[in-house]
């Protein structure tokens, strides 16, 4: 039994938290989801342009923060492009990512970069770190989260926006890692990313960019076989 359904990551799994928007009208994987899982709760973390440093920061947070029940908890993140940057700022900040729900009650919210390239601590940021520098940062916090979901006995599963294990960017002991890692990792369809998938099976919306309604959907049946694998 599934009592919660904890979700993050970028743009690929941004929904409403709306427990009946979920039930009546899924139009996102966590939401679709949700409803295979039979689940009571849902909250969803990720953001729009979001990058792996807040996807890390508020799964933990939100564990360490609220009550999550690790034997009735299922925990599934989308890993984003690993070049991307956030930056913490008070929930209240006026260039704050308006699409994270839950800033109010963590207290806190997050400068995306791709959302604001022009400001100007990602200007000072990248101006003292190279696009490697942050990659590998990324990585080590990825691991970090996994390392922690472990330790906290959660069930987890993730499933990548680009296949990260074949960017020459994406340093060798992450690579390393993930190959470790399959039995938490989701494909799609035989696709490595959900980038992948979407654009060889054509189901994109309309901005030719995110998954289709139908996409999405499929997406989820493919998270919800694999957790299903493991429960046997």
């Amino acid at each position: 039994m599934v009592n919660l359904l904890l979700t993050a990551g970028c743009s690929y799994s941004t929904c409403d938290d709306s427990v009946e928007e979920a039930i009546n009208n899924p139009t996102i994987w966590p939401q679709f989801l949700f409803g295979m899982l039979n689940a009571k709760y849902m909250a969803n973390l990720a953001m729009p342009g979001a990058g792996s440093q807040s996807t890390v920061y508020n799964l933990i947070n939100f564990c360490e923060t609220q009550y999550v029940d690790p034997e009735k908890t299922v925990v599934v993140f989308n890993i984003s492009q690993l070049h991307r940057w956030d930056s913490m700022c008070n929930w209240s900040h006026p260039n704050a990512c308006d699409h994270f729900s839950w800033d109010n009650l963590l207290q806190h919210s997050w400068l995306v970069e791709k959302m604001n390239q022009t400001h100007s601590i990602f200007t000072e940021i990248n101006r003292h770190m190279e696009s490697k520098q942050k990659i590998k940062s990324n990585c080590l916090a990825l691991i970090g989260l996994m390392s922690y979901l472990e330790q906290k006995k959660l069930r987890y599963y993730f499933i990548m926006l680009d296949d990260n294990r074949v960017d020459n960017n994406t340093p060798e002991f992450f690579r390393n890692f993930i190959e470790k890692k399959l039995t938490r990792l989701v494909t799609v369809q035989g696709f490595n990313s959900m980038l992948e998938f979407s654009r060889s099976t054509g189901m994109l919306s309309a901005d030719l960019r995110h998954p289709s309604t139908d996409g999405h959907r499929v997406i989820a049946e493919h998270i919800f076989q694999k957790i299903l694998l493991e429960a046997r």
